[in-house]
């Protein structure tokens, strides 16, 4: 699934009972939108968050243009080399699910300085590199890792900071524990 507002089919059995329903996704890309986020996933074994950032799908022309990432909760490791800039080619790489298909993609990190401070908490990166005025597109994919093992909570904030404006996403994550016991009858429950 990777456009908005699409029906998908779901089935659900429960004994011998079937049932099914469209679901329609909705992941909220926004294409007016010059700064926009999603966790691509959530790594179950490390918590890290694989996030991805579209970055100008306007396609607006911009004479600045730094893109930062401020972390709470979470630290990058620089060493990992998991922070990736791919350049858009095609208006259709902006997928709405924020997992596009980076074989397709052209990767352009080597061409950027990405800059690590605040203890590893922040990231920026100058997407003009030295030219006068651009209009690139860019996707940013980036890892996240919890800086408190026994937690997981936290945020990323972006900002894409440009001649005409600050442009700025965020995106929170909060995990709750708990338990429930239920008694009585066995009841059958529809869809």
């Amino acid at each position: 699934a990777t456009t908005d507002k699409t029906a998908y089919k779901m089935e659900v059995t429960l004994g011998n009972d079937k049932y099914s329903k469209d679901v329609i996704v909705d992941y909220g890309n926004k294409k007016a939108q010059p700064l926009i986020s999603s966790t691509n996933y959530i790594n179950n074994e490390d918590l890290s968050r694989n996030m991805t950032a579209y970055v100008n799908q306007p396609k607006n022309t911009y004479t600045k243009q730094t893109f930062v990432t401020n972390l709470t909760g979470y630290k990058f490791n620089p060493n990992a080399k998991n922070f990736k800039i791919y350049e858009v080619t095609n208006q259709n790489q902006f997928v709405d699910s924020f997992t596009p298909d980076t074989s397709k993609l052209t990767d352009v990190t080597n061409q950027f300085n990405i800059t690590y401070s605040n203890d590893n908490k922040t990231a920026s990166v100058d997407l003009m590199n030295g030219q006068t005025s651009s209009n690139k597109q860019y996707i940013i994919q980036q890892v996240a890792y919890p800086d408190n093992s026994s937690t997981d909570n936290g945020k990323i904030d972006y900002t894409l900071d440009t001649d005409k404006t600050k442009y700025s996403w965020s995106n929170s994550y909060s995990n709750v524990n708990g338990s429930s016991t239920a008694n009585g009858d066995q009841k059958k429950y529809n869809l």
